[in-house]
């Protein structure tokens, strides 16, 4: 139980920095392109516990989101999906093979559950979409 709660830590607190990013007086550089988002997200594991981290994404209606994700947990492939976006992809941890893009746009305002479709109970998150 231990090792859940450091691992959901540790992606709370990637969370949170990456949330800092987009704060006003935060001298960020721009989104390459307007009303692009772009992120990146790392599947680790830690003591038997597997993450994507950061887990949590916050975005706006009508953004175009395109997610890099990488797999770096030794225990193998793991999956990245979101049903409302049609997201569904398995990211293998081979380092020839380990990256996967996933792009969508966030039509509808609401809370987005993110998970590994190949082991549900492993790696979750979520997508904030605001007005």
């Amino acid at each position: 139980m231990k090792t859940l709660f450091a691992a959901a830590a540790l992606a709370l607190a990637v969370a949170a920095a990456t949330i800092a990013a987009d704060h006003p007086d935060h001298a960020a550089a721009p989104a390459a392109t307007p009303g692009v988002r772009e992120f990146t997200s790392v599947n680790i594991e830690y003591k038997g516990s597997k993450v994507w981290v950061p887990s949590v994404f916050i975005v706006k209606k009508g953004d175009k989101v395109k997610l890099t994700l990488i797999n770096n947990a030794p225990s193998g492939v793991h999956g990245f999906a979101i049903d409302e976006f049609g997201i569904k992809v398995a990211v293998n941890n081979d380092e020839k093979d380990n990256k996967k893009v996933v792009e969508f746009t966030a039509e509808q305002p609401g809370l987005y559950r993110t998970y590994c479709h190949m082991h549900p109970a492993h790696v979750g998150g979520q997508i904030l979409v605001v007005d």
